[in-house]
């Protein structure tokens, strides 16, 4: 089970990162 949510927390961050949100967030 936490397997599975780490995979989709990880999917989450990685797709939010193809948006750039984080790149703005530095700034």
């Amino acid at each position: 089970m936490l397997d599975a949510l780490v995979g989709l927390v990880a999917d989450s961050i990685r797709q939010l990162d193809e948006t750039g949100w984080r790149y703005d967030l530095r700034r």
